[in-house]
């Protein structure tokens, strides 16, 4: 007989509520699928909801072998059921972002009539689109790689050298370390600033790097993988490209010049006449260079003198007077008219004895045209038809009823009453705009933390300029100057993401509002490929190459990016390789926003920074949130069942197959990060801290349960942030000159601690190690990351480094791991040079990037003392700023021989398979009345301190708190402290059943309380903190036995019915019972059917003969109990 494989089909159960919004807190569908198979998605409606109402479910999931389209998108009717719950099935196969909506028929409104008007009825409705995005499934050396398990280090390609020579040495020192992916920033032609991210030709390999072109690319891909262990990330650089590029001068409609973007006259009039005031600053007689704000007072001064007032800008926002005057009197004479057609004629009438700002008024609402945006002079205009109606109101249709001479006198002064509001709209902006200038410049020359850029000349001009100016006789003959004239990219300081800041609703240009990057073009993509389709084709075509090679993306300045453009992109580049891992730089000032692009880019990280934190309290908070769950959390996917030969609901099982479902969940989930214990943007411990903080921060980044990273000169300690522009110097790191790179302490950096650190997580991020608790204290934070079945995990402590520190112990308790073994796997501190003579010595180096004298040695004194209920390490002697201890744990009572979760949710079906109705009564219910009087009042129903009693002293009773305490994960719930503060909980479940199953009329509940028994007998010994979620996996797995038994006794229709019909069919078990009060036959104990819980529930008013009958026909007689 061949024998039969089992493979597993993983199932995401999706529920949509009521108004087809997806029933996930925060509506963020977020599945890292666990194998290389299929998944499925599984919709689950409510066969009674509203969208089922002449509905629809939309997809745009491809089928098996079908491309993704992101506007194509699959029918699956709703055919409203009143016996079900609607389950559609679609299998997923591949990563990427897909989107689903509804369409459906609105429940009529409520009418006072029986025949409402049809108008009233209400249309056919869409619902918006929700996102689901699926993680992509990377691999190394043909293993699964998880998105968590990835340490990623960042270089700046240009400092390299040339590829092989230079850079094989320093790949073979980063895969040495433990890292498994490298991001290299741009590998493209580079501008003429020489920044990696200015971009001269997006198609064309920077060959300075790859002489060889692409074939060294190739090469380098190639050897990544199978000689270094190593995938590849590559930025991709979307906003813009380098003010040189060649391709501008013949497709400069790719930018926004003055003709595609005419709303930037005013911003370039204004850029070019600062521009020309600041070269002749001396000739005017102002200062050159600023020493102090005095003399930018004096600059300003001259600013508001040659600059605003020469250029004359408010004809940019205000109405030319004279010429709308002659417009209308033209308009008038040739009997071209125009009035308001929804005005009245009173209220025309009245417009004639209105008052000027009345008139104005009308003029503006009736007539203004050009209010839009802005754009050329004067270009807010009045409608002439509409002036010269109101004229032949005023003075009447000819030109022999009125003098010409008054009418425009009296037009005059009503239009200078419309520029009021015009002209207060200028001043405002003109205060933005020298406010911004005088910010600006003031932070650039005279602001300690600025650049201090010295004499304005014209290598550091006045202001940085807005534009790019193409040189005109480079050009095609047939473009205009205009068309020459191309607005630079920047960014805006807490703009809207989703505002197009060079576009024509926004003045950011204008105000002066933009952080400039003068050697960027800002690309001009417009609503589609049909705006701009040259540049729609390039950046296409750069995404695919760029694809073919390299693992992920990094997109720059993602939050910068047209979001619709991005979408695109990343659907072309996943057509090129399906498991794209796309990771995000992206600022947009709120999670909200950031959830916006992450939804619908479908980002797999976004990148953030341990630098950030300005203190070890906020370290701890960042470690906290990208850690990873709280140890103990709750175990969420509890459905896994098989469906023997055959098929899967969702794909064909060939013979000698059988598939089993896992069902899974699908739980609330944070945004994924990229966390970085430092990037190429971030300043660097020497300076933003204490050189010594380099080791205790990057463990700390190591032991999150997320994709960590780093970057080329972080581990080597380097002085200073290399500055990516700038510089020229090439690379040098102790790990690229060494053959191995050998575990625990040495010189040059801290290689050789970080290369367990990436090890350990690595393997925590393949195994499942999403368990955390992160602990502050002052100087300290530990983390004890663990495996939420094996309960194996890694401890550590770290003594951080921040300035005035000095070089003591702090104060740190001794840590307490209660039920807990610890194996000591070393401890470090760093040591660094940071003196006056160190740093320039390193800094003299004109040929190399060298990091500062420095050595990782071993820490003695770290004590482990191993008790039988815990173990406690104590640090002693010298754990100075800069120091870590790493150590392995387990907790033994958790390796039971099959695994403590197999065990626990094991054989509970088998118990409960010869029970009756009358036992599941007692083992699932039971109010407190009830308890009592079996118990003759001396048992009721649990209380909970802090809570109160549960509604049911059976499973029920548990169940009913524990089903919302798993789904929010809510540890800090009344009923989780109590089990934490000991294990009465446990003594009250099985107390109760082992003493009801001595009774003869209970005997059938000796299996049930047997098993709980050994299942209970089975996690008494584990720690405290992990009793919640064992004893909800107990609970769970014999509530759902029970339950599921309960059904088994009752008929098909409420078998095959849905969860509400289940619901309500087990209320015959809830109000049938056994009740020594209450037994109908005199001489013998029979069950008694409740006239309703808890008021009747004992005695003689347990069987109130009308509230008995109305209901036993439905409890007993619908649900086949006869």
């Amino acid at each position: 007989m061949i024998p039969r494989t089992m493979t597993s089909n993983e199932v995401y159960v999706l529920p949509l509520k009521d108004n087809g919004a997806p029933d996930v807190p925060g509506e963020y569908i977020y599945l890292a699928p666990r194998s290389n198979e299929p998944i499925t998605v599984r919709f689950t409606i409510e066969g009674t909801s509203s969208i089922c109402r002449q509905g629809s479910l939309w997809v745009n999931i491809p089928e098996r072998g079908s491309e993704f389209r992101r506007d194509e998108f699959r029918e699956y009717r709703l055919n409203p059921d009143f016996n079900r719950t609607i389950e559609i099935s679609i299998p997923v196969y591949e990563a990427g972002a897909f989107a689903f909506y509804t369409t459906y028929a609105e429940l009529p409104h409520l009418s006072s009539t029986l025949n409402p008007h049809p108008s009233a009825q209400a249309g056919p409705q869409k619902t918006p689109l929700y996102y689901i995005d699926v993680a992509p499934r990377l691999s190394l050396e043909g293993r699964p790689l998880p998105l968590a398990a990835l340490s990623i280090f960042s270089v700046i390609s240009k400092f390299m050298g040339k590829y092989p020579s230079d850079w094989e040495k320093h790949l073979r020192g980063i895969g040495g370390r433990g890292y498994n992916m490298i991001h290299f920033t741009p590998l493209q032609v580079r501008g003429a600033s020489n920044s990696p991210y200015s971009l001269y030709d997006q198609l064309g390999w920077d060959p300075e790097c790859f002489p060889r072109g692409e074939d060294d690319v190739r090469q380098m891909v190639d050897s990544l993988e199978h000689t270094h262990s190593l995938l590849s990330l590559t930025d991709i650089v979307l906003n813009h490209t380098a003010n040189n590029s060649k391709w501008l001068l013949e497709h400069p409609e790719a930018g926004y010049n003055l003709t595609t973007a005419p709303w930037l006259e005013s911003a370039y009039v204004l850029d070019t006449q600062l521009l020309v005031f600041g070269s002749k600053l001396e000739d005017l007689g102002y200062p050159k260079e600023l020493r102090s704000t005095d003399d930018l007072i004096k600059i300003m001064d001259g600013i508001k003198k040659h600059v605003i007032s020469e250029i004359r800008l408010w004809e940019y926002y205000t109405l030319d007077v004279d010429r709308d005057v002659e417009a209308a009197i033209e308009s008038w004479s040739h009997e071209k008219l125009g009035l308001a057609k929804e005005s009245p004629t009173g209220d025309l009438d009245k417009l004639k004895e209105a008052s000027v700002e009345e008139q104005a008024k009308y003029l503006v609402q009736n007539g203004l045209d050009g209010n839009d945006r802005l754009g050329e002079r004067f270009r807010r205009r009045i409608d002439p038809k509409v002036s010269a109606g109101m004229i032949s109101l005023c003075f009447g249709k000819y030109r022999g009823e009125a003098d010409e001479v008054d009418i425009r006198s009296k037009l005059a002064r009503i239009l200078d009453v419309v520029n009021v509001p015009f002209y207060e709209e200028y001043d405002k902006e003109i205060g933005e705009i020298l406010q911004q200038l005088f910010n600006r410049i003031k932070y650039v020359r005279l602001e300690d933390h600025g650049p201090k850029l010295g004499p304005i000349d014209q290598e550091n001009p006045l202001i940085e300029t807005y534009f790019t100016r193409l040189n005109k006789s480079e050009a095609s003959d047939k473009f205009k100057p205009e068309d020459l004239v191309l607005v630079n990219n920047g960014w805006v300081w807490a703009g809207n993401a989703l505002v197009d800041n060079a576009g024509p609703q926004s003045r950011v240009y204008l105000r002066r509002e933009v952080i400039v990057w003068g050697d960027c073009v800002k690309l001009r993509y417009g609503n589609g490929p049909q705006d701009s389709p040259w540049l729609w084709e390039h950046m296409t075509n750069y995404a695919r190459m760029l694809a073919k090679y390299f693992a992920g993306f990094r997109i720059d300045n993602c939050h910068s990016t047209p979001i619709h453009v991005a979408e695109h992109i990343l659907d072309e580049a996943r057509r090129v390789r399906p498991n794209l891992y796309v990771v995000a730089e992206l600022f947009t000032g709120s999670e909200e926003m950031d959830y916006v692009f992450v939804k619908r880019l479908g980002l797999s990280s976004l990148i953030r920074e341990a630098m950030q934190a300005w203190s070890t309290a906020e370290l701890s908070r960042l470690v906290h949130r990208h850690g990873g769950r709280p140890i103990g959390s709750f175990e969420v996917d509890e459905i896994s069942k098989g469906n023997g030969l055959g098929s899967a609901p969702t794909s064909p099982a060939p013979n000698g197959y059988s598939t089993r479902e896992v069902v899974r969940r699908i739980k609330p989930a944070p945004v994924q990060a990229l966390f970085m214990d430092c990037t190429h943007d971030n300043e660097v411990p020497a300076q933003k801290r204490d050189a010594r903080d380099t080791l205790p921060n990057a463990a700390l980044v190591c032991m999150c349960a997320s994709a960590t990273g780093s970057v080329m000169g972080y581990d080597e300690i380097y002085p200073k942030l290399v500055d990516l522009v700038n510089e020229t110097r090439l690379y040098t790191s102790e790990s690229s000159s060494a053959k191995e790179i050998k575990v625990g302490g040495g010189k040059g950096g801290i290689g050789g601690v970080k290369k367990l650190l990436n090890q350990i997580h690595t393997l925590m991020g393949k195994d499942g190690y999403d368990e955390t608790h992160i602990h502050h204290e002052d100087q300290y934070i530990t983390v004890h990351r663990v495996h939420p079945e094996s309960r194996k995990g890694y401890f550590l402590i770290a003594h951080t480094a921040y300035p005035g520190y000095g070089n003591g112990n702090g104060a740190f308790n001794a840590v307490h791991l209660s039920g807990t073994k610890a194996r000591h796997l070393g401890s470090w501190m760093l040591e660094v040079e940071t003196n006056e003579e160190a740093i320039q010595e390193t800094e003299s180096d004109k040929q190399f990037l060298r990091g500062l004298p420095s050595r990782v040695v071993d820490v003695p004194g770290i004590r482990l003392e191993a008790k039988p209920d815990e173990t406690v390490i104590t640090v002693r002697d010298k754990f100075p700023p800069g120091s870590i201890a790493l150590f392995e744990t387990w907790i033994p009572a958790a390796e039971h021989s099959t695994g403590l979760d197999t065990y626990v949710t094991s054989g509970a079906k088998d118990v409960m398979a010869e029970l009756d109705l009358v036992d599941l009564n007692f083992l699932l219910y039971r109010c407190d009345a009830e308890e009592r009087d079996g118990s003759d009042g001396k048992d009721g129903t649990y209380d909970i301190p802090g809570y109160g009693k549960i509604v049911y002293a059976g499973l029920q009773g548990w169940w009913s708190l524990l089903k919302d305490i798993i789904k929010d994960n809510n540890l800090a719930h009344p009923l989780c402290q109590n089990l934490r503060d000991g294990q009465w909980a446990l003594d009250y479940t099985l107390g109760r059943l082992e003493r009801i199953s001595q009774q003869p009329e209970f005997t059938g509940l000796a299996k049930p309380a047997a098993w709980l028994k050994e299942r209970f007998d089975a996690i008494r010994s584990i720690p405290n903190f992990l009793l919640p979620r064992y004893f909800a996996l107990v609970v769970r797995t014999a509530y759902t036995a029970a339950f599921e038994r309960g059904l088994e006794l009752m008929n098909d229709k409420v078998q095959n019915g849905q969860w509400f019909h289940h619901s309500l069919a087990m209320t015959s078990v809830q109000m049938t019972g056994l009740i020594k009060s209450a037994s109908l036959w005199p001489k013998k104990l029979v069950p008694s059917l409740a006239a309703g819980l808890p008021h009747f529930a004992v005695e003689w008013a347990r069987c109130w003969g009308r509230d008995v009958f109305i209901s036993l026909r439905g409890l007993y007689l619908g649900t086949g109990r006869f």
